[in-house]
């Protein structure tokens, strides 16, 4: 036992006071490369996070869209999704010759967004009327663009005709689908 504790003392991390340890030079340098490690995952997270911002307003546009085709099918009545720049709203009729400023609005579907909607070629939409038949059916094929000063999300366009709604990504200016 005593040769065991005689061989630990000689090992060299087992010195005395003052002997051993990092310098201040050392520290520093750690110190140093962590926080540039940290301000590279905060940016990097911060990108990740508008990304999802913007994805997450496609979908819920998408969404929005989808429920509006179907409550047309279910309640039997012409609905319109009127786009403007910053959202929209969705009202329904009591018939198909109703004009497009009458109609109910739909609870829940008036929506803001901070990202502009514009159409394919840029420009921000302002009063256009998505029309809904009774079946379903739109007869205004579009595609909306989440202008988002080009941030690289999977999905920035929403793509609607007749009877599909698709999210997609702009790519040399059209909605390429997924």
């Amino acid at each position: 036992m005593a040769l065991m504790l005689l061989s630990l003392g000689s090992h060299p991390s087992f010195r005395g006071f003052g002997q051993g340890g990092f310098s201040l030079l050392e520290l520093v340098v750690v110190v140093a490369v962590i926080g540039t490690l940290l301000a590279i995952t905060a940016a990097d997270f911060t990108a990740w996070q508008e990304d999802a911002r913007i994805e997450k307003q496609a979908r819920e546009i998408r969404s929005d869209i989808m429920q509006a085709r179907l409550s047309a099918i279910h309640s039997k009545r012409q609905h319109v999704l009127t786009l403007n720049e910053r959202g929209y709203l969705l009202k329904n009729y009591s018939s198909e010759h109703e004009p497009v400023t009458g109609g109910t609005e739909v609870a829940g579907f008036t929506k803001k967004f901070p990202y502009q909607l514009t159409n394919s070629h840029g420009s921000p939409f302002a009063g256009f009327a998505v029309q809904i038949d009774p079946r379903g059916l739109t007869s205004n094929v579009n595609t909306i663009v989440l202008n988002h000063a080009g941030r690289p999300a999977d999905y920035d366009c929403i793509s609607i005709s007749v009877a599909r709604t698709r999210l997609g990504k702009v790519k040399n200016g059209a909605c390429v689908t997924k």
